[in-house]
């Protein structure tokens, strides 16, 4: 299984975002969605979110989920991809300790390769799997083909 841990802001987003979801929080831009598109084509791989856009989700009943979340699962469910799973809760504040936290919830399963899609640094021991986007930009076709690289 290969695995990729998914920030949203900054990564799917970027300064130049317009779009809102519906409770006025800057969303995700098209060309950058279809971009995490081609990785998860490319690989096969299975979306982990680490974004604090988590906080939205109730995986017990997702008629609680919040309204940003749903139109976030929607936006992937356009471009044939879906959650697959998330990051504990609460947030933590080193996004690598809450890495650990998943991994360790999931030693079960056999991850073959992952990577982190994120604008933040804080990745602890996971900094090696860690392909830093630039939150002013956004998702590149560089970084889509340096992940597709790294999961092959």
């Amino acid at each position: 299984m290969k695995i990729v841990l998914l920030d949203v802001d900054g990564v799917l987003n970027n300064k130049h975002t317009r779009t809102v979801t519906f409770d006025g929080w800057c969303f995700v831009d098209d060309f950058l969605v279809a971009r995490l598109k081609r990785i998860i084509d490319a690989t096969g791989a299975k979306i982990v979110l680490s974004s604090t856009w988590r906080e939205g989700w109730n995986r017990e009943d997702e008629s609680k989920n919040e309204p940003f979340f749903n139109q976030l699962r929607d936006k992937f469910k356009e471009y044939g991809m879906e959650i697959w799973d998330a990051l504990p809760l609460p947030l933590q504040q080193n996004r690598g300790l809450a890495i650990a936290e998943w991994f360790e919830l999931h030693k079960d399963l056999n991850i073959e390769s992952f990577i982190i899609l994120d604008d933040w640094y804080d990745m602890g021991i996971y900094r090696d799997h860690l392909i830093w986007i630039n939150g002013n930009i956004g998702l590149t076709d560089e970084d889509v083909a340096e992940a597709i690289n790294y999961m092959k």
